[in-house]
């Protein structure tokens, strides 16, 4: 009997040793055993905060980009009377599938869907506005921002109205998931070759650049690119940047007043006022890009200049410092409310390397645009960007400090603090 026994016992402890082989391969190999996930991706999803400015007559959102490996869009979501919409409970305006488009114009251009107030806002009308982030395998709504419509903003239909409407930056939207309904002539013109660049021409008025050239009807169409250069006479896109994205074909017009930041230019981001330049448009279709001709034009010496103005502003006003306060397992944050009449929000920015950590550069732990709140209780919170990736981790020393937004998005950081996380 022994003699068996003791061979039994080999054979059980080969079998062990061979289904270890197996799950160390599956590990290896990064495979899937039944009930066991191997090489689960454990990034922790990232929820984010909007925030918004008024522009002329348009609304304009901004929110931070999401790099998760499992991103697959952001859903634009508004509510009448919830204070904290979230797709796909409140519906959506926009479905934006490129990680890199982090704003999105707000203009009544688009029809929104299933949602508590129609297809339209209302100007004058106060509205809660939010961006829910979709995975692959979940959605992780944002935190919410009420903003009153503003007056002025009638555009009902895709067709342009007296200002030129644009669809946000590089935008996606529609998707396949959100097909376009724009509306076109019921018989198209041929689109040449020769006839798919732009004709633009240029006018001064009321110390601002309009730019028009002839819409252009075609399948393949995919967008226009305003594109302006310092040096360059014949500038296009993408050798020569660009100042704004436009998907809608039928718009044919466009106020170039340094109120949106130039991407990948000769002459920075914003144009300088009495220094002349050369402007043009960039048609995009599926089968290649035609550049119109270019106008040489100088920007108005009186126009806005943003750059003097920032300058201005952080020289009349003054960072705000933090102060921290160890409670229990808390920590506190506090800071001085702003005055400024062009107050816009707080950042609260973390480090754990940077003993000046500042917003953008370093990311942000909530975004606060009520003046008046003025703390945050900070307990091992999730921080997702700069040099931090994951919790933060009691008993570790942080710099933290307030980055003070202003009208315009002018960023002033204010100085840090160096204390240890309860």
């Amino acid at each position: 009997m022994k003699p068996r026994l003791s061979r039994n016992i080999a054979i059980a402890i080969c079998a062990v040793i061979f289904c270890l082989g197996i799950v160390t391969y599956g590990y290896a190999q990064n495979a899937y055993w039944p009930g066991l996930k191997i090489g689960e991706d454990k990034t922790p999803y990232v929820a984010v905060a909007v925030n918004g400015e008024i522009s002329g007559d348009k609304l304009i959102l901004h929110w931070d980009q999401v790099d998760h490996p499992k991103f697959s869009g952001y859903k634009v979501v508004i509510s009448k009377s919830n204070p904290n919409p979230k797709y796909p409970d409140d519906g959506y305006l926009y479905y934006i599938t490129d990680r890199t488009t982090t704003s999105a114009v707000i203009n009544n251009s688009e029809a929104y869907k299933n949602g508590d107030f129609g297809e339209k806002l209302v100007p004058g009308e106060k509205y809660y506005f939010s961006i829910t982030v979709l995975y692959s395998d979940k959605t992780v709504p944002g935190d919410s921002l009420q903003l009153t419509y503003p007056v002025g903003t009638t555009v009902s239909s895709p067709e342009p109205a007296e200002e030129a409407i644009a669809t946000p930056t590089e935008t996606t939207q529609p998707t396949k998931e959100t097909p376009a309904t724009e509306t076109k002539p019921t018989v198209k013109p041929a689109v040449s070759p020769s006839s798919k660049a732009p004709q633009v021409t240029v006018s001064t008025d009321n110390n601002r650049l309009i730019i028009k050239w002839n819409p252009i009807y075609s399948e393949s169409f995919q967008g226009y690119k305003v594109v302006i250069s310092k040096n360059n006479s014949r500038p296009a896109y993408p050798s020569s940047g660009y100042l704004t994205y436009i998907t809608n074909q039928s718009t044919s017009r466009w106020v170039i007043d340094n109120s949106t930041a130039y991407h990948g230019g000769d002459f920075g981001s914003y144009l300088t006022p009495g220094q002349a330049y050369y402007v043009s448009v960039t048609a995009l279709y599926s089968d290649g890009k035609f550049a119109g001709n270019a106008v040489h034009v100088t920007y108005p010496a009186d126009g806005y200049d943003p750059l003097a103005e920032k300058e201005g502003v952080q020289q009349s006003l003054d960072p705000i410092a933090i102060s921290a306060t160890a409670s229990g397992s808390n920590l506190i944050l506090s800071w001085p409310a702003s005055e400024a009449a062009n107050f816009e929000g707080y950042k609260v920015v973390i480090s754990k390397s940077n003993p000046n950590p500042k917003y953008p550069n370093d990311g942000y732990l909530e975004w606060i645009t009520d003046r008046n709140r003025t703390s945050v209780t900070i307990n091992a919170d999730t921080y997702y960007q700069g040099d931090i990736q994951g919790n933060l981790v009691s008993g570790e020393y942080y710099y933290f400090s307030i980055s003070i937004i202003y009208d315009g998005w002018i960023i002033v950081p204010g100085p840090a603090q160096y204390v240890r996380i309860p």
